[in-house]
């Protein structure tokens, strides 16, 4: 038997796409606030259009970014299980015949 190929679960794709989008986001918005506290360093005038749209719309972008970067997250983990091969699936750990689990008697 030929071992599988794992195929890549996409919310893992979606994942490394918005981390990304969410660090270049907070490092422009970080670069914003500190232009703001020190102007001369902002005197050339270059990225300003960039500036005024951290300014305006910074923290919201941040937040849906964020928000987006959770939800992906969690799909991520839940769905897991259904893109990874049936012969690497976790499977629950055998009880042995002569533990105590074992004589246990299930009542509904």
């Amino acid at each position: 038997m030929s071992p599988r190929k794992k195929i890549v679960n996409p919310f893992y794709v979606l994942v490394v796409i918005v981390g990304i989008a969410f660090t270049v986001t907070a490092c422009a918005y970080g670069v914003m606030t500190v232009r703001g506290l020190r102007p001369e360093l902002s005197a050339d005038g270059s990225g300003e259009s960039l500036m005024t749209f951290l300014d305006q719309h910074g923290f919201r972008l941040m937040l849906i970014e964020l928000g987006a970067l959770a939800v992906f997250s969690v799909a991520a983990m839940i769905t897991d299980s259904l893109w990874s091969p049936n012969d690497e699936r976790p499977t629950a750990p055998a009880i042995p015949p002569n533990s105590a689990k074992a004589n246990e008697r299930v009542t509904p």
